[in-house]
């Protein structure tokens, strides 16, 4: 009866017809069944939780406990228990008040009448329940306010593990508890201190004003950690920040002032009241916080005058921060800068000039006065300088003409960076200057190091000029940089006579890695590229394995037909030494011309050459039926893996010929056990096809074989028959005299479509057989093909005598969903009666199937 009630629970909202039941197990003499029925009324919903509060008035503790824990555990506590579950809270001990607390901080603001209670279970030596308290307070939130007191004292007591939730319970109790919060930044205790200051360092909005009304009256460094607090605030009013910069003053701690400095830029346009002190504090030598204040200043005001003269010196300053500070600086103040610059390149120290160089770079767009600096300035002894002076030339635009010289001399530079840099440059000043100049100056390090089309890029629309830098590419002693000219060449010759010309000689390269790329640029030339199968032929038999996969790829694609290539690709499957599938992929594509030059490869001494053969035939598929025999043939190959791939082929080509099923049906005994499983399938998979091969299955259960995982394998394999005939010969073959026929037929009656046959009659007869396997597979169809015709028909099965099978039925209704509805009574009873624990866990599924639907 308990376990039952349990089940009922788990049915959910909407069983109410379990309602009578349960409520006449409220009054059960045996605690544990009013208990679970109990829970099971909680579970059920708004119908049910009426007599909850009999629960927790209960005699026995036992029944009590269970009802709290239930609705401790809820997510969903109605307001109308809160008397009972105070009265829990005061009499109750050990678990059961601490899941009273936590369901009364499920109940929210509702549960306000609670604060007293839940206050002084705060400060119970308990630790659970002083843990529910503080949470449920914190859940119930400003209406819990009577209980600051003792939130606040167990905080200052600085004992437990849990401080910074304390502390944020008394952010949740609203403007309050934030007052009572802020009293404890003056605790001597260092972690009450710390956990005050992360609990407010994301403040809720209705807390800010009064932090903001405090920052006014407190001073020194709790002064400095509510601003540090309100920083962090995105809608701070102006009317704060002269209280933000007392408190800065008044600050103690570094992290506290740097953490109010670096706040003041979320600020936005109203921290510009802030500068003027930002700026004393950067330019005092003596400030620890130099370069925080350089950093607020580089996001409230970088192009202020005072700023920009501080980080001008700062560039300079020992201390690495300040240093590094005034550089982003620098980098966001703009033209401001400009005649600085020019003169720190013009006359500064290395590291000046680098900077200066850079700094002019990052300006855009950059004002002619530059020019004549940066012009020298490309002849600098620094790459830095001078592929930024490069950059920053390119920033001017096409004004500066007159640097196209020195920009030409610069795609020579020994550094690759200063030639990136120069050649991105012409290409905003002169492209055409560039075009004329790359390819008698390209770098073959930068063809080596990155992709030839970012040198390309610039000469797009001049195609003559592209040809003009790849002819010059491809002849290059460096086989790398040969090879970048045969890769671009290959997605660029279609349709271009010169580029095809270009990609044959690509394609006799002496490099291998050469080879592979432009082979398959001759593929895609299509037909009209004959010219190139000579090149091809050749690379057929290069000494790389990818080199001839690519050449077989491109001889498909060239145009030369099916009697020149097939002749040139079937005798590379001879190469037994060879395990790759290049020449097998290639020959597949030919289709059926390729099939009589493969069938030489069958008779081949190594298995792996006869294997490479089959899988060929095998790809082609039902284009390769002329080799079926000799398919059939391997089927007594001494080889096993021989053995299983001639299967696996005569599967593919789709053979149903008597000679081809009578040795797939001799395959079943053979002594190797992958090929007799492989056998096994092919003849489930032809049989889902062909009416044949439901014959000669047949044959094969009838005669006991297979056996143990074999037969396993049968029953669990999925055949869709989607042949009227097919699906005729499988439902004869389900009434077969043989009950191992009629079980494995069965089971395939769940894939064949209502279009194509109808098999409930045959599934109903099946729930009658005298065989309890045949019986427990129609189940099981019935379960997988949800058959609403069948609900009377499995509702009397739910009697059957196996237990596999009542099982199996109740699944079934499971799945029919609220279709079965009139099996609910059945199933119940099957639910509070089946002598076997998974015939009724079965049938509860199937309730609460039928119920959720």
């Amino acid at each position: 009866m308990e376990l039952s009630a349990s089940y009922l629970g788990r049915l959910g909202p909407e069983s109410a017809e379990a309602l009578d039941a349960l409520q006449k197990a409220l009054r059960d003499p045996a605690p544990d069944v009013r208990s679970q029925a109990g829970v099971a009324l909680l579970l059920l919903g708004k119908g049910g939780r009426a007599s909850v509060v009999a629960l927790l008035q209960d005699s026995d503790p036992g029944v009590r406990r269970s009802a709290i824990t239930a609705l401790g555990s809820s997510l969903d506590v109605p307001p109308d228990l809160v008397p009972s579950l105070i009265h829990c809270l005061r009499e109750e001990v050990g678990d059961a008040q601490a899941y009273a607390a936590h369901a009364l901080g499920r109940c929210g603001e509702a549960a306000a009448d609670a604060a007293p209670e839940l206050a002084e279970g705060v400060l119970s030596e308990d630790e659970r329940l002083a843990g529910a308290c503080l949470h449920a307070i914190a859940m119930i939130g400003p209406k819990a306010r009577s209980a600051i007191p003792s939130v606040s004292r167990v905080l200052s007591e600085g004992t437990g593990d849990h401080l910074e939730a304390i502390a944020r319970t008394l952010v949740r109790l609203g403007p309050d508890g934030v007052t009572a919060l802020v009293e404890h930044l003056k605790s001597d205790d260092g972690r009450v201190r710390a956990a005050v200051a992360r609990a407010l360092e994301l403040p809720p909005p209705d807390a800010i004003p009064i932090l903001i009304e405090l920052l006014g009256s407190e001073r020194g460094d709790v002064s400095a950690q509510i601003a540090c607090a309100i920083t962090r605030w995105d809608e701070t009013p102006a009317a704060a920040i002269p209280s933000l910069l007392r408190a800065l003053d008044e600050a103690e701690g570094g992290e506290v002032r740097a953490g109010i400095i670096l706040g003041l830029p979320r600020l936005g346009p109203r921290a510009a009241e802030a500068v003027p002190r930002l700026l004393e504090i950067a330019g005092d030598p003596a400030a620890a916080d130099r370069s925080t204040a350089l950093r607020a200043l580089s996001q409230i005001a970088p192009k202020h005058p005072k700023a920009v003269e501080l980080a001008l010196k700062g560039i300079d300053d020992p201390d690495g921060w300040v240093s590094q500070e005034s550089y982003t600086l620098l980098g966001r103040a703009g033209p401001v800068i400009v005649p600085t610059m020019i003169q720190w390149l013009r006359e500064g120290t290395t590291e000046h000039r680098r900077i200066a160089a850079r700094m002019l770079a990052m300006i855009d767009p950059l004002a002619v006065e530059a020019l004549p600096t940066l012009l020298k300035a490309g002849s600098d002894p620094s790459l830095e300088v001078r592929r930024n002076s490069m950059e920053a030339l390119g920033k001017i635009g096409p004004v500066a003409n007159e640097a196209v010289p020195t920009l030409v001399r610069a795609l020579s530079d020994d550094d690759s960076g200063v030639r990136d840099a120069a050649s991105s440059a012409l290409e905003r000043i002169d492209a055409q200057a560039l075009a004329e100049a790359l390819p008698h100056r390209f770098i073959p390090e930068d063809i080596a190091k990155r992709h030839l089309d970012s040198l390309l890029g610039p000469l797009a629309g001049n195609p003559r000029a592209e040809l003009d830098l790849l002819d010059v590419v491809l002849g290059d002693p460096d086989p790398v940089v040969r090879r970048a000219a045969a890769r671009t060449l290959a997605r660029r010759a279609p349709g271009d006579p010169d580029a095809m010309a270009m990609l044959v000689r690509a394609a006799g390269d002496d490099d291998y890695r050469v080879q592979q790329e432009a082979l398959p640029g001759l593929g895609h030339l299509g037909e009209g590229a004959e010219e190139a199968a000579k090149v091809v032929a050749l690379a057929l038999h290069a000494e790389d394995m990818q080199t001839r996969y690519a050449a077989s790829w491109a001889l498909l694609r060239i145009g030369v037909g099916p009697d020149v290539s097939v002749p040139l690709l079937a005798p590379l499957l001879m190469d037994a030494t060879s395990s790759a599938s290049w020449p097998e992929d290639a020959i597949v594509e030919l289709g059926a011309p390729a099939v009589p030059h493969v069938l030489p490869v069958l008779r081949a001494a190594e298995p792996n050459v006869r294997l490479a053969g089959i899988r060929v035939l095998g790809k082609i598929g039902e284009e390769a039926h002329d080799a079926i025999p000799s398919l059939c043939d391997l089927l007594h190959d001494p080889d096993a893996q021989v053995r299983v791939a001639a299967i696996g082929a005569l599967v593919a080509v789709g053979s149903t010929s008597p000679h081809a099923l009578d040795g797939l049906v001799a395959a079943v005994d053979d002594p190797d056990g992958t090929t007799r499983s492989m056998a096994i399938a092919a003849l489930c998979d032809l049989g889902a096809r062909r009416p044949e091969a439901v014959e000669a299955l047949s044959r094969v259960i009838s005669a006991g074989n297979p056996g143990g995982q074999d037969l396993f394998r049968l029953a669990t394999l999925r055949c869709r028959v989607q042949d009227p005939v097919v699906a005729g010969s499988v439902l004869d073959a389900s009434e077969d005299s043989d009950p191992r026929v009629r079980q494995f037929f069965i089971g395939w009656l769940r894939d064949i479509p209502a279009e194509v046959a109808d098999v409930v009659p045959r599934l109903l007869l099946a729930l009658k057989d005298p065989d309890a396997s045949v019986r427990l597979a129609a189940a099981r169809v019935f379960s997988d093909r949800c058959e609403n015709a069948a609900v009377a028909a499995l509702m009397e099965a739910l009697r059957d005598t196996s237990a596999q099978v009542r099982g199996a039925v109740a699944e079934a209704l499971g799945g029919l969903g609220e279709q079965s509805v009139d099996a609910v009574p059945a199933l119940r009873d099957v639910l509070l009666k089946d002598s076997d624990k998974d015939v009724r866990r079965s049938a509860f599924l199937a309730l609460r199937a039928i119920v959720a639907r």
